[in-house]
């Protein structure tokens, strides 16, 4: 199976702080591939650097998106702030990055969209009213407006109710089961992650400590894995 993310010894400073220390990790496609560790850790410098937003310090990365014409044109993404506009419309937040992604048939799209996340009826209502697990859905379809290749999430279900925490489950699995996506997941939310991963990479300390396939979270719970990867820090 082919690698659609290959990170090779990457390292990221701040100043005197190492965050990142020497990672090597390979992503394949079609994976849901989730990513675990502490607070501090450094799981979101490091998809901060696959994001284009930081610089590593040392180290190489590669992104094999099969369209090489615009690499972030193939990469869908939720951070920790959602990127909307609170006094536009739902419509009108989609439109706002339809136009930057310069989409053929825009408003279809857009149309197509709201009705796959349950948000038609609240076409025309502004970001700002909608509750949190809506907000969400919507910074999701904005996420994956241009059908990207690679969807790169950072605790996206932190804080929602079960009923939309099942809901986005689904929709990833449905998602990457479309054919060559790929998902990477940021997340504290272990429980979550064990039901959709098909692989998983714990960072503790800027550093790769264990990596686990679909077999090895059949076997074991993915909660034991996490505590026995640092036993170290607390022995």
């Amino acid at each position: 199976m082919s690698n659609i993310i290959e990170l090779q010894d990457l390292c990221k400073e701040f100043k005197d702080k190492r965050v990142l220390d020497n990672i090597s990790l390979k992503i394949p496609v079609g994976s849901i591939f989730g990513l675990i560790g502490p607070n501090g850790a450094g799981k979101t410098t490091l998809i901060r650097i696959l994001l284009g937003l930081y610089r590593p310090s040392s180290g190489s990365f590669i992104i094999n998106t099969q369209h090489k014409d615009g690499i972030k044109k193939n990469i869908g993404f939720m951070l920790h702030s959602t990127g909307l506009y609170p006094a536009l419309t739902c419509y009108e937040n989609l439109a706002l990055y339809a136009r930057i992604y310069r989409l053929d048939k825009e408003k279809e799209r857009i149309e197509d969209l709201l009705e796959l996340v349950g948000l038609q009826e609240y076409r025309d209502e502004k970001a700002q009213i909608l509750s949190k697990g809506m907000r969400q859905k919507l910074v999701l379809a904005r996420a994956i407006l241009h059908n990207p290749e690679l969807l790169i999430l950072d605790e996206p279900t932190v804080g929602l109710e079960v009923e939309i925490k099942v809901w986005f489950r689904n929709f990833i699995s449905d998602y990457v089961s479309e054919g060559k996506k790929t998902v990477l997941i940021s997340s504290h939310e272990l429980s979550e992650l064990e039901k959709i991963c098909t692989d998983i990479a714990i960072l503790r300390k800027g550093k790769i400590v264990k990596e686990y396939n679909k077999v090895d979270l059949m076997e074991t719970s993915l909660e034991e894995l996490y505590l026995k990867s640092g036993e170290s820090d607390w022995q």
